[in-house]
Order: C-alpha cells, then sequence, then structure tokens
C-alpha cells in the first residue's frame, strides 16, 4: 500500500471488514465517533409521493425534476361543447335554410345557375360529337356543378357549408368560361354567342358572390 511522503496515514482508505473491526476497537465502548462515517445516499427523485413532513429541499426537487412532470391539466370545454350542441339543434329545428330561404331553389344564384343549365345543355346538341367524350362532358357536369351545389349547401343548414359549397359553384361557372374559349379556338362556337353566354356567366357569379357575403354576415 502507498503511502504519502511524510506521512503514516495510507493514501486510500480500505474499506474492508478488518479496518472497520479495528477501528471499533480504538473506538472502545465508551462511545461512539461517526464522524467518518457517510450517510447512505439518497436519490432525491425516487419517491415523490406527497407527505406532510417533507422538506423544503426535496419539494424544489420534484419542482426541478424534468422527467417528471405531469402534463398541464386541461380546461374542461364545456361551455364550447354546449354551444355546438345547441348550433346543431337549431339547424334541426329549423325551417329555413341558409339565408333564411325556404328551399334552394328561392337562391337568386341558382335560379341564374339554373337558367344558364338549360343553355349550354341545348349548345352540347351543336358541338360535333367528336367532342362528346371531352368539352361535351366537361361542360355538362360543369353546369351541373353550379346549381347541385348551391343545393346540397343549402341542404347542410349552416353557413359554413353553404360558403363552401358556394365556392364549388363559383368555380364551375369559372370553368365553363374556360370551355367556352376552347370552342372557340375550335371553331364550334361563334364569337357573339360566346360572348352572350360570358355575360349570362358573370351574371351568376356576381349572384354567387351575394349568396357567400350573406352567408358569411351570418357566421357566428
Amino acid at each position: 500500500m502507498a503511502y504519502k511522503k511524510g506521512s503514516d496515514r495510507p493514501t486510500v482508505r480500505r474499506r474492508d471488514k478488518d479496518h472497520a473491526k479495528e477501528k471499533k476497537q480504538d473506538q472502545g465502548t465508551g462511545g461512539s465517533d461517526k464522524s467518518d462515517q457517510r450517510k447512505p445516499w439518497r436519490d432525491p427523485k425516487a419517491d415523490h409521493r406527497p407527505s406532510r413532513g417533507r422538506s423544503d429541499r426535496d419539494k424544489r426537487y420534484d419542482r426541478n425534476d424534468r422527467n417528471d412532470r405531469r402534463p398541464a391539466r386541461i380546461k374542461p370545454q364545456a361551455a364550447y361543447a354546449a354551444a355546438q350542441d345547441e348550433k346543431w339543434m337549431r339547424v334541426a329545428r329549423s325551417t329555413t335554410g341558409p339565408g333564411g330561404y325556404l328551399r334552394y331553389g328561392d337562391i337568386p344564384a341558382h335560379k341564374l345557375g339554373r337558367a344558364l343549365r338549360i343553355k349550354l345543355h341545348e349548345l352540347c346538341k351543336t358541338i360535333d360529337e367528336q367532342e362528346r367524350d371531352n368539352l361535351i362532358t366537361r361542360i355538362k357536369q360543369a353546369a351541373t356543378t353550379v346549381t347541385a351545389s348551391l343545393a346540397s349547401g343549402f341542404g347542410e343548414g349552416v353557413a359554413d357549408g353553404g360558403v363552401q359549397r358556394a365556392l364549388a359553384s363559383r368555380g364551375a361557372l369559372v370553368a365553363i368560361q374556360d370551355h367556352l374559349d376552347q370552342l372557340q379556338d375550335q371553331e364550334m362556337l361563334a364569337e357573339e354567342n360566346r360572348e352572350a353566354l360570358r355575360t349570362e356567366i358573370d351574371a351568376v357569379i356576381v349572384a354567387v358572390n351575394e349568396y357567400m357575403n350573406m352567408l358569411t354576415k351570418m357566421r357566428p
């Protein structure tokens, strides 16, 4: 065992049983010297059970323990849930749809869209048969979407649904204008007929925008 220069004490303490017995014999039975005894190490994070006798140090360890933090308590959203239930009950009991109309056919944009749809179907009869799977099908589908989307949004009974469906209707109207431009490029539609239809489509778009503005003001 190595000794420091000028000292009789070893540089490393012996922790074997013999050394412990020797110390006990040196101390005698008159008293006990605990100055050299180390307190057992205790993990402050081992026990987090609350108790009245816990010290401030233990409580401070609990606060600083990031690995043992509990998630923040989520406040109940009973008020929001009750408001949603009341909204759906009001929609279920209502005798009118969004905008206060009794039927979807009473919506001005739907009336204009229905008249436009009839004219577009008549136009499809004059287009060459070779475009049946292309422009004819696209124009008919878009013309149906104009009115069907407004009716679907009306049936949902809420302003949010009406606005979303109105946007789909307006998108179909703009798509029809593009189809008419394509017909003119292929010399299947005269310039005056295209301009007349575009003017009518613009009127329907204005009506759809007015309907959307009205529904937006009704939103909570």
